[in-house]
């Protein structure tokens, strides 16, 4: 209790030392978690297990990961399709890949067939690579393209966890508010905790 009372006495004596001290850390805070996107990723892994050690197999000795592959699908819209020709655009697409390699072509259905691209790169670092795989790969004439795989799948997903995630926050947010101004009754004592959290978690 002398100690909570000493720290706020030397708080109230250098209260401006304090805010401006609060207020620069809230700025780097905030430019720093801004930058924060980039740095975070999903990754299903699990050190020391069974799988773990099979994708390291695969990534020294055959410089692959299943978890980094994409699948080229290319449906016919009318005639025969060319295996050649689909063997040809994933070739193109693996050359966007670190030791990017494409798979025999293998046929799904009638007028469907498929090739996968491996790749050494983890299922993250290929995701980002999507948009250069599919402008590599281009179009087929005769033939819808598509190319999934779990990179392409995260790639694709990510804006709508951004969007949902955008949408919790705008729900969420109201409510809090509604919370605090039925437990402090006023608008400052709303402040003071909504204030306190913003400098202090991007802190």
């Amino acid at each position: 209790m002398a100690a909570m009372r000493a720290l706020t006495k030397i708080v109230i004596r250098h209260k401006a030392l304090v805010l401006c001290t609060w207020l620069a850390l809230f700025v780097f805070g905030g430019y720093a978690a801004s930058k924060l996107g980039p740095l975070l990723s999903n990754q299903f892994t699990v050190p020391g297990s069974e799988s773990q050690r099979g994708l390291d197999v695969l990534r020294a000795r055959f410089h692959q990961r299943s978890d980094g592959a994409f699948t080229l699908v290319v449906q016919s819209t009318g005639g025969p399709l060319d295996p050649l020709v689909v063997e040809a655009a994933a070739q193109r697409g693996a050359t966007q890949l670190a030791n990017g390699r494409a798979a025999p072509v293998q046929r799904a259905a009638p007028g469907v067939l498929y090739a996968q691209i491996n790749t050494s790169l983890k299922n993250a670092q290929a995701g980002d690579r999507t948009p250069a795989v599919r402008s590599a790969i281009g179009q087929i004439p005769g033939a819808r393209v598509y190319v999934t795989g779990f990179p392409a799948l995260n790639h694709d997903e990510q804006p709508l966890y951004s969007q949902d995630l955008t949408r919790g926050e705008a729900i969420a947010g109201p409510i809090a508010l509604l919370v605090l101004l039925f437990m402090f009754g006023t608008l400052g004592g709303i402040i003071v905790p909504v204030a306190f959290a913003a400098i202090t978690i991007p802190t």
